[in-house]
């Protein structure tokens, strides 16, 4: 579930009002403090590409979100294993990847892991290559402090390419933890992300996470080709449908009244298909 069960405030962490584009969207305490986190430690990004992406934060903080706790804790193992530097989460459309993302990262923050976080979307204009490669070189660049130097390169899209993949072979600061996360890669308009996060060796206290849309010509093993991970060592996540009592919890937290009518969460469940 990730879109807002009601237009009615019903306690702090219910949506109220908000179009597509994030503009005039009210959102309560919790969710507002899931948006602080993004804020305070993700990496500062050019105002011209954070109004793009902060919407996109703001939304699916606010939606009701709930039912993920085992999805959740696998994505905490993963960080904990030093066996696997990459996790590909490859699902349906519909069934939340990136309301799960987004509220794990705030998770993760909270652990001191710094977080790049690119969310590929053409609803919320950050599909292109140029958008997309600009926020991963951005996002780096300040990791390994080398803003200053980033800022004086030419920002064509091969150049960003080159520059990333840089980044990402080299070791990280003393004492830093980094998670990468490129989310909806299916969405790229008119490229893909190729080898780019393709790295025989990761540097020590790097995870990479990337997630995609499951289709009928784009299955895990065809992501898993196209990020050229056929033989890197990776974690594989699943996703899949609520079941009726985790829906019915998310009823609670948004609608109380309906989430104690037997019929009403069943009708509910059958037409969300979870």
């Amino acid at each position: 579930m990730t879109e807002p069960l009601n237009p009615t405030p019903t306690g702090n962490d219910t949506i109220i009002t908000g179009n597509v584009s994030g503009t005039g969207i009210s959102i309560g305490q919790n969710a507002t403090s899931i948006v602080v986190i993004h804020q305070q430690n993700t990496h500062p990004l050019p105002v011209n590409l954070s109004v793009l992406k902060q919407p996109l934060i703001e939304h699916y903080t606010a939606a009701v979100f709930g039912g993920r706790d085992a999805e959740l804790a696998a994505l905490d193992d993963f960080l904990d294993d030093p066996n696997h530097p990459f996790g590909l989460l490859v699902a349906p459309a519909g069934l939340g990847k990136t309301a799960l993302l987004v509220n794990w990262i705030a998770r993760v923050q909270k652990l001191q892991w710094r977080v790049v976080f690119v969310p590929v979307s053409i609803r919320y204009q950050t599909a292109s290559e140029q958008v997309t490669l600009s926020m991963l070189a951005h996002g780096l660049a300040e990791i390994h402090n080398d803003l200053d130097e980033f800022r004086k390169n030419d920002q064509a899209s091969d150049r960003l390419r080159a520059l990333i993949i840089d980044y990402l072979r080299r070791q990280l600061p003393d004492g830093t933890n980094l998670l990468l996360v490129l989310d909806g890669i299916d969405e790229a308009l008119g490229w893909t992300v190729g080898p780019l996060l393709s790295i025989a060796s990761p540097p020590y206290g790097l995870k990479i996470v990337v997630s995609a849309r499951q289709l009928a010509n784009a299955t895990r093993e065809n992501w898993l080709t196209d990020l050229k991970w056929d033989t890197a060592k990776v974690r594989l996540f699943d996703l899949r449908p609520l079941d009726q009592p985790a829906i019915k919890a998310l009823l609670a937290q948004s609608v109380p009244e309906l989430a104690t009518d037997p019929s009403f969460v069943a009708q509910f469940y059958r037409v969300s298909e979870g």
